[in-house]
């Protein structure tokens, strides 16, 4: 239990880091439909 709960924290801590690049990515508008695709991708 102790080690799966690691690593999904881990899994965690890096998809947050991706979210918070592609949000600031989201600013810049040339990487916009790069970053709404990728994130479209993730959700469906």
């Amino acid at each position: 239990m102790g080690l799966f709960h690691k690593r999904t924290l881990d899994a965690y801590m890096k998809t947050k880091k991706t979210m918070k690049r592609l949000l600031s990515g989201i600013k810049k508008p040339p990487n916009t439909i790069i970053a709404r695709n990728l994130i479209m991708h993730k959700a469906a």
